[in-house]
């Protein structure tokens, strides 16, 4: 989760390739728990088993939205490289903007991130008031990110871009509902 800011903003292809050898060591790993749990038979599960197959498929849905989150911002890198007009640049407001609300996406994600991890190192429940404040404000910056192409500046290099800016905020509202549903598994497993 980490690089996909850096890459949707600068198109640094480096964070990308890191980032995707984690999340697919991540993904094997969850997807060997994952199958143990569906292949042992009914008599064998142990008490609070389903509740964490559930948390690790959570974890693993969680992990597939991370992935596409760092295709998407890829893929703003080669929209861009592949614009024939002359871009808009760094400093002009409205790409100030964008870049301001993909730092405040990525801040609100990563912080139910770091919740979620320090619930789990410290078997802890999770604050589910803070995940729904977390996901409230998420939906609300996604809501906010649509409404800018019914602005009076519509150019089609500003409809454009802001097309492929959307993509990325789409895939952080992604994000951010896998990891409510993975709070939400948590909960149930202390509840």
């Amino acid at each position: 989760l980490h690089d996909a800011l850096p890459i949707s903003q600068t198109g640094a292809r480096s964070f990308g390739r890191r980032a995707e050898h984690a999340l697919a060591d991540a993904g094997g790993a969850l997807e060997m728990l994952v199958e143990a749990e569906a292949r042992r038979p009914d008599g064998e599960a142990m008490e609070g088993d389903a509740l964490l197959a559930d948390a690790a498929l959570a974890c693993l849905q969680l992990q597939h939205a991370i992935e596409s989150l760092l295709r998407r911002a890829e893929r703003v890198t080669e929209a861009r490289l592949a614009q024939p007009e002359q871009p808009l640049r760094d400093g002009d407001p409205r790409v100030d903007e964008d870049q301001q609300m993909l730092r405040e996406l990525h801040e609100l994600v990563s912080e139910g991130v770091s919740a979620t991890r320090a619930s789990l190192v410290h078997s802890e429940p999770p604050d589910l008031d803070d995940a729904r404040a977390r996901e409230i404000k998420i939906n609300r910056l996604e809501s906010q990110a649509r409404r800018v192409l019914h602005e009076a500046d519509r150019t089609p290099q500003r409809i454009a871009q802001h097309l492929h800016v959307l993509q990325v905020v789409d895939a952080y509202e992604v994000v951010g509902n896998q990891l409510y549903r993975l709070t939400e598994a948590m909960g149930q497993r202390h509840g």
